[in-house]
C-alpha cells in the first residue's frame, strides 16, 4: 500500500510446543489466519528452542495483536505469550506484550 508503513510482527511467541500437540498449534494458526483476514497476513511459523512462533505482516500491529490475543484466550493455548513488532526494514522491536518485557529477540 502506497504511503503506509508495513510492519513485521512476531505476534505470537513463546508458546511451548511440548504442551499442546503440533497439530493443535497449526489449527490455532489457521484460526488466527481467519481472525486476521483483511487486517494482516500470516507470514509463516516456526518451531524452535521449544517454542512455536507465528509471524505476521500488518499495517496495524496493535489491532492485529488484540485480535491474536483474543484467539489465544479463546483457544486456551498454554503459553508464555510475547508479542512485538518492527518496521519491515527495521531492526528495533516495539514490545506489545507483556508490558513488563524489557528485551525482545527473534531467535
Amino acid at each position: 500500500m502506497v504511503g503506509e508503513t508495513r510492519f513485521f510482527a512476531k505476534i505470537i511467541g513463546g508458546i511451548r510446543s511440548r504442551s499442546p500437540s503440533p497439530d493443535r498449534l497449526v489449527a490455532f494458526e489457521d484460526r488466527l489466519i481467519g481472525e486476521l483476514d483483511g487486517l494482516a497476513s500470516v507470514d509463516g511459523h516456526d518451531f524452535g528452542l521449544g517454542e512455536f512462533n507465528i509471524f505476521i505482516l500488518t499495517d496495524d500491529p496493535a489491532e492485529s495483536f488484540d485480535r491474536a490475543h483474543r484467539v489465544v484466550a479463546d483457544q486456551v493455548v498454554p503459553n508464555a505469550m510475547r508479542s512485538a513488532y518492527r518496521q519491515v526494514d527495521g531492526e528495533d522491536y516495539v514490545i506489545l506484550w507483556p508490558s513488563s518485557l524489557k528485551d525482545f529477540k527473534v531467535l
